[in-house]
């Protein structure tokens, strides 16, 4: 039986709408007939298109980065006391003896402390309060056997930098300054202060006290009726950002 000759079937327009369907290809002067100039142009539209995707991948990328991995905490603290000794406030008369608040511990805790160390030291605070930007306060009465809170620490960005002590805390101080000593005392112990300010008992209160500020010592006293409320341990003005070394 004779061959019969096979004859190639020709390309035919849905074949080649098929193939475009399929494959993302440039497009060929033997498949359609365009000038040379337009399917030039053509090419470089649809190469030019493309490379638009990749900076939208990368800003997809970045924002994923951003959201799903998750913030380095602070792993360790600030030593504000350089080699100086520290004075433990419940043992030695610090305000009196005019130590400066970047020397002074209070049952252990120091400014620089980061709230885990602080943890170690004192346990669980009684409460715990979070705020933004990365404020945390701690407050303590039952593990330092007070009946109410006798510390409040407060954090900013993982590390302490405000002690305050309040009126129960009051049974463990050798000071002669404490709570309940009026104004004349104070002055009669530190002398002039660097600083006195008015300040708001809450945003939805009238009430203000006054905040005598002794910035080369950092203590800050809140005076209700010319009587101390309560006082607080910060940074001495003369060490605020300078020579902080990590622990």
């Amino acid at each position: 039986m004779p061959r019969t000759k096979k004859h190639k079937r020709g390309v035919s327009k849905k074949d080649i709408e098929v193939k475009e369907v399929f494959k993302e290809e440039p497009i060929k002067e033997d498949i359609i007939n365009t000038p040379p100039e337009i399917i030039k142009e053509l090419n470089n539209e649809n190469k030019s298109s493309n490379k638009g995707y990749v900076p939208v991948i990368i800003l997809i990328i970045l924002v994923l980065f951003a959201i799903f991995i998750p913030k380095r905490e602070v792993v360790s603290g600030i030593d504000y006391s350089g080699s100086d000794k520290l004075y433990e406030l419940t043992e030695f008369a610090a305000i009196d003896e005019k130590i400066a608040a970047n020397l002074v511990t209070i049952k252990g805790v120091k400014l620089g402390d980061i709230p885990t160390t602080v943890k170690e030291k004192l346990g669980n605070p009684d409460f715990q309060q979070a705020f933004d930007p990365n404020i945390l306060n701690f407050e303590y009465s039952s593990t330092i056997d007070t009946l109410g809170s006798g510390i409040l620490l407060h954090f900013e960005g993982g590390i302490l930098t405000r002690i305050t002590i309040a009126e129960p805390f009051n049974k463990y101080l050798k000071d002669k300054i404490k709570i309940g000593s009026t104004t004349e005392d104070l002055y009669k112990h530190l002398g002039k202060p660097t600083k006195i300010e008015h300040i708001q008992e809450s945003k939805d209160s009238p009430k203000a006290y006054k905040k005598i500020i002794f910035g080369d010592l950092g203590y800050e006293f809140i005076i209700d009726k010319d009587v101390i409320k309560y006082y607080s341990f910060v940074l001495p003005d003369k060490i605020k950002n300078k020579g902080a070394v990590t622990i």
